[in-house]
């Protein structure tokens, strides 16, 4: 037995791929994938009977080629043997895996290649998961990125076929994955490029949803429906959007860019660009502090600017008694505006009202932390407060949601108030433009009276 596996190297090296990647346009992935190989052979030769149906397969030229070979092989492996006719043909399969890498015609999500794509996958598995060494083991043993792969082919199966007739092929390349890899990710998905499903046990993506690029998933997240509804019902991810483990996204509900989402968490409303939710139901607890929290994988939410009380607004009350009596009249009267406010905006949760849902509003403590400010803040000392900035949205007819979701995009700083420098015209108009309805002319008109 020793003089049998000490010869196996020797074997695989005159007799494994023609010499893989010798013809093939030179490029990092390949080169890299071929090299982790060939030294995987040499160092552990137990395992050449798996890089030899799989990278160091004789038609193996690229990287493409390596990825294809290596996820076929797995989706049949639960077939007799893996080159024996089963419920599906594996010379057929690996034809679908190369026509779909060498077509650069249908783009994910309209920019990439599935070619391009999966590099990007294989890419931020490297760069993320600090358990992931070499590329060879991200092409052969991760069920995320194997997964990810089977979507992608399936996905351009699913949109090529006729809107009358369902993709059969793309479906069963979906029930393999699924029944091998652990995750169901429908083929009618839409998913950018660069993206991380880290372990991927019981990750669900549902029909219509779109998951931008960039994103990283831990195992158990739901991207889901919210009951029976038919046509589009899936959420809406951005890019670097960081979702943790055994999350749920429910509903056909926009979640921005830079969002951080807590393990556990369950999000049933719209999330901002750059906030930081966590809960069952999901609420807003600050703003992310890094541009992709999707490549830092902060799980634990310490990167997070939580709302506080800024220097100036700690020592209100010492201001206050010190103010003027027409300045204290001022913040009588923003008082008496907060408190209307309070009415409208952070209404009771105890009321029976079947159409209120401000126990799951993800704004819910920021609204109240804003309004606690407010009540404090003298009018006009230190900037623009959340009532004044209700008040100033009142005639546009905002629904309270689109007004506390802009406050909340302009407050930078997470202290409850604005100053001048949050309300520049450009500024505004972009939150006003990402969280209501406002028109142009309308949000024209509310700078007019803000400037």
């Amino acid at each position: 037995m020793p003089a049998e596996i000490s010869e196996m190297p020797a074997v695989v090296s005159t007799n494994y791929g023609n010499g893989n990647g010798n013809n093939a346009e030179k490029d990092d992935f390949t080169e890299r994938i071929f090299r982790e190989a060939h030294e995987t052979v040499e160092n552990e030769p137990e395992l050449c009977s798996l890089l030899k149906h799989t990278v160091l397969a004789p038609w193996v030229q690229t990287f493409e080629d390596a990825v294809a070979a290596t996820v076929c092989y797995r989706m049949l492996l639960k077939e007799p043997t893996p080159t024996m006719d089963g419920v599906f043909c594996p010379h057929a399969l690996k034809g679908i895996f190369q026509k779909a890498f060498r077509d650069d015609q249908n783009l994910e999500m309209g920019q990439y290649s599935i070619k391009e794509a999966v590099r990007k996958d294989a890419q931020a598995v490297i760069d993320r998961d600090p358990a992931c060494e070499t590329l060879l083991e991200v092409v052969l043993f991760y069920k995320g990125f194997s997964a990810l792969v089977v979507h992608r082919v399936a996905h351009q199966k699913w949109v090529a076929a006729s809107k009358v007739k369902r993709s059969m092929t793309a479906l069963f390349l979906q029930s393999q994955a699924s029944a091998i890899f652990g995750l169901d990710i429908h083929p009618g998905a839409c998913i950018g490029a660069g993206i991380l499903l880290d372990h991927g046990t019981g990750i669900v993506i549902g029909e219509t949803c779109h998951l931008g690029d960039g994103c990283t998933l831990l195992h158990g997240v739901t991207l889901g429906g919210n009951g029976k509804e038919t046509g589009d019902r899936h959420p809406k991810v951005g890019r670097n959007v960081l979702i943790g483990a055994g999350a749920s996204v429910l509903g056909n509900i926009q979640i921005g860019d830079r969002v951080k989402i807590g393990a556990g968490s369950i999000v049933l409303r719209p999330l901002p660009a750059g906030a930081t939710a966590v809960g069952a139901p999901a609420k807003i607890i600050g703003k992310t502090l890094e541009s992709n929290p999707a490549d830092t994988m902060d799980e634990s939410l310490k990167n997070v600017g939580h709302f506080h009380q800024s220097p100036s607004t700690i020592t209100l009350s010492t201001v206050a008694t010190s103010t003027t009596k027409s300045m204290t009249s001022s913040s009588n009267s923003n008082s008496s505006i907060a408190e209307t406010v309070d009415e409208t905006v952070a209404e009771s949760s105890s009321e029976s009202d079947d159409n209120d849902d401000s126990c799951v509003c993800p704004y819910r403590d920021y609204a109240k932390f804003a309004m606690k400010i407010a009540k404090k803040l003298p009018a006009g000392t230190y900037g623009i407060t959340f009532c004044q900035f209700a008040k100033l949205l009142e005639s546009s007819k905002c629904i309270k949601h689109e007004i506390v979701a802009a406050f909340f995009a302009l407050d930078q700083r997470s202290v409850g108030y604005l100053k001048k420098t949050d309300m520049t015209p450009d500024l505004v108009t972009k939150a006003l433009m990402e969280s209501t309805a406002l028109d142009s002319q309308q949000i024209a008109k509310f700078l007019q009276t803000v400037h």
